[in-house]
């Protein structure tokens, strides 16, 4: 049976995911009403497909970040990663 990580690693990699939420909500704020109101009447179809496939690979990117800076800690802490 593998190490148990340590308190402080769990800690750490539980305070990356946190940041992780908070920076997402933060994120997603900035979709008020009034961006909204202007994407339905100033922007066209393909403006708005645009935004939001930049948005879903901007998210993905820092999720897949996200997991990584927050495997590390734990990963450190039983030697899986030198």
């Amino acid at each position: 049976m593998g190490e148990t990580p340590h308190l402080a690693a769990l800690m750490a990699s539980h305070a990356h995911l946190r940041q992780a939420f908070a920076d997402i909500s933060a994120r997603g704020l900035a979709l008020d009403s009034d961006l909204l109101e202007r994407m339905r009447t100033d922007w066209n179809v393909d403006s708005v497909v645009s935004y939001l496939s930049a948005a879903d690979a901007n998210l993905r990117d820092a999720a897949n970040r996200t997991l990584t800076n927050a495997a590390k800690p734990l990963g450190l802490s039983v030697r899986i990663i030198p």
